[in-house]
């Protein structure tokens, strides 16, 4: 989704140095302890009670600058991890993202929500779970409670 779009589902006005361009582009970073089942993902759990930042890199150009979202308490790890300050664009409550949606990475197709979900925690990784309900017990309950799609992938076995 572009940059202007975001803002005014989640109610923030933005700047007008910040309008300028359709190439601005929104990305949820996502936490998973199971890179493997990303093919199967049918959602993303946030949690409601917390804050979540859009923040970009201060050095990307303004003509075609990628904007993350990520769990306010946890932008100076992620800044860790990457190596590189982040800047705010601003922050927002969890629950803007009960009527959110977006377009899996591999699989454009897939229009998918975003899930409240106390499971998903502040300790590490982004405030943003994948969901794969084949592939978790925490994701499977989800999965039921909002009746999403078990997706498994084929298993292969050699001999």
């Amino acid at each position: 989704m572009n940059l202007e779009d975001f803002a005014s589902r989640i109610g923030f006005m933005l700047p007008e140095q910040y309008r300028a361009s359709e190439k601005n582009k929104v990305k949820v970073v996502i936490w998973t302890t199971t890179p493997w089942s990303l093919p199967s993902n049918t959602g993303v759990a946030y949690r409601s009670d917390e804050m979540y930042s859009l923040v970009f890199y201060p050095t990307s150009h303004t003509d075609s600058r990628v904007y993350y979202v990520v769990a306010t308490k946890l932008v100076p790890q992620l800044e860790l991890s990457l190596g590189s300050p982040l800047r705010t664009l601003t922050e927002f409550s969890g629950e803007h993202f009960e009527n959110l949606t977006y377009k899996h990475p591999w699989f454009g197709e897939r229009s998918q929500s975003f899930f409240h979900s106390t499971h998903v925690t502040m300790d590490k990784g982004t405030g943003l779970v994948h969901i794969a309900p084949a592939h978790g017990p925490d994701d499977f309950l989800l999965a039921l409670k909002h009746k999403l799609p078990i997706v498994s992938l084929p298993c292969f076995t050699y001999s």
